[in-house]
Formats: C-alpha cells, structure tokens, sequence
C-alpha cells in the first residue's frame, strides 16, 4: 500500500468471533433472498444490539469491505463518480420540486407534535410522488409513441422531477382582450343563427 494511504487506512484484523459467524450470516443473508425473513426484521435482530455476536462482526466485516469497495471506485473510476453525482442531482432536484410545491414556512403552531410533523411530511411526499406519476406517465406516453427516438443511455438521463410546467398555485390568467374577442365571436355567432 503506498504510504500516503497510510492516514486515511484502518486495518481490520479478521478475529474468531468474525470468522465464527459467517456461516450464520450466509444463512441470513438467504433468508432475505428467499423471502424468509424482511430485511426490517433482520435489522432489528442483528443491528447494533447485536454487537459482540459472531454473526453481527461478520456482517460488520462484509460492510467495511463494501465500503471500501465504493470508495475505491469513486477514487479511481471517473465514469462511476460522474454517475454517482447525476444521482445525487437527481436526488436533490426531488427537493426543489418540494419547495415548489409548499414554498412557505410551516409554522410551529402546525407542526409541534411528531403526529402533526408525520402528517406534514407524509401530506407533502404524497404530492411530490403524485407530481411524479404525472410525468413518468406523460413520458412513458411520449416515448411509446417513439421508442427509437429515445436510447435507453438518453433515458437514463432523465428524472420525472420538472415541474415549470405544473400550475402549483392555482392561479388562472387570462387576457381581457382575448375574452372581449371571444365574446364579441360568440355574439356574432349567435345573431346569425
């Protein structure tokens, strides 16, 4: 290992108790693949309480070495940290579509209790996964009528997130001339009848 990795590396040392519960954890890890068990369920059993048993050192040991794993890749792979960050764009555009949608200040009187923040929140993310299934919708309707038109690497690229196109406040414009014109159409209209 070069030697300017030396502060940033932790050398794990694979102890008995780690090596003692990998055959439990390969049964757990079936469990969940095979609908035994939730992934909840497994969560609750073998997180952090479960500190100390061999089968919880030997998931820990799995996840420093899938961390590892990702961190090397961010460091040496340019084409998967360009990924990584397109998702993470993604993931934040979900948040302007959020403030577009509730732009004000919830105050304190609407949101003290953990019931009332919950039915905030829930209310909220209900609107912004409505606003979603609108444009998948809208998309799926535009890139069936095209298929060919629209490469599964162009598609990737794209997050049903737009929401410019949505009138968020209900707020309805109309010209005056356009509806005089209207109007005056309709009268003409009517008198020839």
């Amino acid at each position: 290992m070069p030697q300017r990795l030396e502060s940033v590396v932790e050398r794990v040392r694979i102890g008995r108790s780690a090596k003692a519960g990998w055959d439990d954890l390969l049964k757990v890890v079936g469990s969940l693949q095979n609908g035994y068990c939730s992934a909840t369920a497994i969560l609750d059993r073998f997180g952090s309480a479960a500190r100390g048993t061999p089968t919880y050192e030997s998931g820990t040991l799995v996840g420093k070495l899938l961390r590892t794993l990702f961190i090397t890749d961010i460091l040496i792979n340019p084409a998967f940290r360009r990924e990584l960050q397109r998702v993470l764009n993604q993931g934040e555009s979900v948040h302007d579509l959020q403030r577009a949608i509730h732009s004000g200040r919830i105050e304190a009187k609407h949101g003290r209790s953990k019931e009332e923040l919950a039915a905030i929140s829930g209310a909220l993310t209900l609107l912004t996964n409505v606003v979603m299934a609108w444009n998948t919708g809208r998309m799926q309707s535009v890139v069936a009528t095209s298929p060919r038109s629209y490469p599964d690497g162009h598609l990737s690229r794209i997050a049903p997130i737009a929401y410019q196109h949505i009138n968020m406040k209900g707020l309805l414009r109309f010209r005056i001339e356009d509806q005089h014109n209207l109007v005056e159409r309709r009268g003409i209209r009517s008198q020839e009848t």
